[in-house]
């Protein structure tokens, strides 16, 4: 693997996406089966509309990290995020569906997430394929 960004995005299934995320929104992220994985590399971000000490996170429902928390009450003051896990990107739970949520009440943002999903359990012929 070349060790850039776009290498495992082409070598695997690009799960690149863009979400106008709401107070209290959601944007999902979907693996083919429950055999795939999602490697979420790099998550990018512009808040529109402020909400003091909310959060803006990114969860499968096992597995939490928290992007941002918006310390600041100003609304219209245009802020960046940013959350870079290098090209190999993190893991996700093995088949589990990758959410970016904002707070009930939360901030609202633009969002684009940097991710693939690649197969990362073992198939066998109990797998799907009844007769062959």
């Amino acid at each position: 693997m070349h060790g850039d960004y776009t290498s495992y995005k082409h070598t695997y299934s690009d799960k690149t996406t863009d979400i106008a995320l709401a107070a209290g929104g959601t944007g999902t992220i979907v693996p083919k089966s429950a055999k795939h994985r999602v490697y979420v590399q790099k998550v990018e971000g512009s808040i529109t509309t402020h909400a003091n000490a909310k959060y803006i996170r990114i969860t499968d429902g096992t597995l939490i990290v928290t992007l941002v928390n918006d310390l600041t009450k100003a609304a219209g003051v245009p802020d960046e995020f940013r959350q870079d896990w290098g090209p190999k990107g993190f893991a996700f739970t093995l088949g589990a569906t990758v959410t970016i949520e904002s707070e009930s009440s939360g901030p609202v943002a633009d969002v684009h997430v940097e991710a693939y999903e690649k197969l990362d359990a073992d198939l066998n012929y109990l797998a799907g394929a009844t007769s062959q």
